[in-house]
């Protein structure tokens, strides 16, 4: 009877999962070895351990449940774009994908249940199109699904989602969630979109400026990371760095792929991330919890556009194929 009322409740039972995994996903990853976190909880060292009375250790809080080897199906993809991984089912020796074989498998213990990935082949499209069709059919086809970001979004006015905030055992707030990506796509304090550890694929697109150190040294240029530090890490110093690395290699004067040049990155990529760097916001939430689109009336947007358009296209330090589309 209670695995009976447990299966109607589909939504709760897929969310309370899939928060299981996010939660269990820092406890795995952080141990190995002979390391402390195996003899010492999480957040408490020898040192800690012998002064503290009360535990620290991180638990999820959610109750002992059993689903009676209830089979969860999860809808996911083979993009290539991003890591599967809801679609690891056996180890391989590698760290990362054992670590969420692990996870998988306390989840599976933990509530009595067996995870079977439904992969459709392709990027995520295919499996949106499905995932909207099925729930719009009311259909019974699978219990959970992962979605990129922007598909997620499009979807909510669908109806097709709850919010994460009035099911049961769920803690918005707590260290598995990436609570400043949370707060950020809120609407009017209702989380129809999560983002956690679960998400592998945030960190995928965790977006960074590499440099070469050794042509850092033999240009006798300054050491980004210690200019970071000293605050002294500007457009202007990267711009002069990107010049001073730019050099017709051949001697033919023109500037091609056999060249040196002073930047690479994806045309899509760079602009949108220099914005960001600069902690600019093209949408905010405004009072009410409504997104709203700010960009036409934020000057210092406008002036990072031009200051990064400048740097890459004027300046002549950018590598790209035709102007717009990049071949690195």
């Amino acid at each position: 009877m209670y695995k009976t009322k447990i299966i109607k409740k589909n939504l709760t039972s897929m969310l309370l999962i899939a928060f299981l995994l996010t939660a269990f996903l820092p406890i795995i990853s952080s141990c190995g070895g002979d390391s402390d976190n195996e003899r010492y909880p999480i957040g408490v060292t020898a040192a800690t351990q012998a002064t503290e009375e009360i535990s620290t250790e991180l638990t999820h809080g959610v109750p002992r449940l059993d689903f009676e080897g209830y089979e969860f199906r999860w809808l996911t993809s083979t993009t290539t774009s991003t890591y599967c991984i809801t679609a690891v089912t056996e180890q391989t020796g590698d760290v990362l994908n054992d670590a969420m074989y692990d996870r998988i498998k306390k989840v599976e213990d933990e509530l009595g249940v067996v995870f079977a990935p439904d992969i459709i082949p392709g990027e995520s499209e295919a499996a949106l199109s499905l995932m909207r069709n099925t729930v719009f059919a009311g259909e019974d086809a699978f219990d959970a699904a992962m979605q990129l970001g922007r598909a997620a979004f499009g979807m909510i006015g669908s109806g097709l989602f709850v919010d994460f905030k009035t099911l049961p055992y769920i803690t918005t707030g707590t260290q598995w969630w990436f609570n400043e990506i949370n707060d950020q796509v809120n609407l009017t304090d209702k989380n129809f979109v999560m983002f956690g550890s679960l998400n592998m694929g945030i960190y995928d697109f965790t977006n960074a400026i590499l440099f070469n150190k050794n042509m850092l040294s033999s240009l006798n240029l300054e050491n980004p990371y210690e200019l970071v530090d000293s605050g002294k890490w500007t457009f202007d110093v990267c711009a002069e760095m990107a010049k001073a690395a730019v050099q017709d290699a051949n001697g033919d004067g023109q500037m091609t792929k056999d060249d040196i040049w002073g930047f690479a990155g994806r045309s899509n990529s760079l602009l949108p991330n220099f914005i960001a760097g600069a902690r600019q916001r093209m949408v905010e939430i405004d009072s009410d919890g409504i997104p709203r689109l700010t960009a036409g009336s934020n000057e210092r947007i406008f002036e990072v556009f031009d200051r990064v358009m400048t740097l890459f296209r004027d300046d002549g330090v950018w590598y790209t194929k035709t102007g717009t589309e990049n071949n690195y």
